[in-house]
């Protein structure tokens, strides 16, 4: 009855709030340490030598730079499209953070499960693939944050391309987007406004009906 089905909904919603939970968790237990080592750095090295500040700095990047690159890939979502914004921003981050978050331009991984797009274009369009797509490629052309994209031949022979979002990917983006906002106001808050323009975009971003 619908006491059952209110608590089939409950545990829904919990079972999506740990997801988030958890990534959030993750970026923090990740970001904090980090974000403090600096923290005391820029404490105790006040009246120190400014070559001797710098070289400092310098070591924590290179510490640091590299697993700040492996947090973005093991929770892509968001956290990828930053770190591919952030690749171009030499005039603010740091040079070894900004070579190695380069190196995410090209390594969004597509959907494990060979069958992923093929299933989801079938639960989208409520009929199966055979009776729209003469041939549909299940290995995708191309994958980003949000999606990947596919070729396939519909019936009258046109060639399309299908663009195929990734499951709650938009609950994620803004999950994501409020975590990384958070830490920024406690560590960057120069930057804080640049979430404001990633949420004007996000409309646009997960329309794939346009």
């Amino acid at each position: 009855g619908g006491g059952v089905q209110g608590l089939g909904l409950f545990f829904l919603g919990q079972m999506a709030f740990n997801e988030q939970a958890r990534r959030s968790l993750y970026f923090w237990t990740m970001a904090v340490p980090v974000y403090l080592q600096y923290k005391a750095l820029e404490a105790v090295s006040g009246n120190w030598e400014p070559e001797k500040r710098q070289a400092a700095f310098e070591y924590l990047h290179n510490m640091h730079a590299p697993g700040l690159v492996n947090v973005f890939l093991t929770l892509r979502g968001f956290y990828l499209k930053v770190g591919q914004s952030g690749a171009s921003r030499e005039d603010f981050v740091p040079k070894q953070y900004t070579e190695r978050l380069r190196t995410l331009e090209n390594a969004v991984p597509a959907e494990k499960g060979e069958l992923f797009a093929r299933t989801q274009v079938e639960r989208e369009l409520g009929r199966p693939i055979s009776e729209v797509f003469e041939n549909f490629e299940d290995e995708p052309l191309g994958s980003a944050s949000i999606g990947q994209c596919h070729s396939a031949r519909l019936l009258d022979g046109r060639e399309v391309v299908i663009k195929v979002m990734r499951p709650d990917a938009e609950r994620l983006f803004r999950g994501d987007l409020d975590t990384l906002e958070a830490f920024c106001k406690l560590a960057q808050p120069q930057i804080v406004p640049v979430f404001d323009e990633f949420r004007a975009t996000f409309p646009f971003e997960f329309n794939y009906t346009r």
